[in-house]
């Protein structure tokens, strides 16, 4: 079950944009892309998983998609090395 706040995370987005890795309280992790918005339904999510879920497995995210976000979380982790700075900021 995902976390209440996720979709107000959703709709800051704009479509084409995704979420980092999310941790539910249901100690899920999950990546969020936004494809498209939709006017919703109110109904049980067991009366749409089928859909859902066919809709992702019919138009899965595109190796650029992907490509996309492993760069944003890799830039996330990224750790530059360089020679130690002196006091008035020149490598020794």
């Amino acid at each position: 079950m995902l976390d209440e706040w996720i979709l107000e995370e959703l709709l800051k987005l704009k479509p084409g944009q995704f979420t980092g890795v999310e941790h539910s309280r249901s100690n899920c992790h999950y990546v969020v892309l936004l494809r498209d918005l939709r006017k919703g339904k109110n109904v049980p999510y067991e009366a749409v998983k089928g859909d859902v879920l066919e809709g992702i497995l019919r138009d899965p995210p595109s190796a650029p998609d992907r490509r996309r976000w492993f760069e944003r979380e890799m830039g996330k982790c990224r750790i530059e090395y360089g020679e130690p700075k002196t006091a008035s900021g020149k490598s020794p």
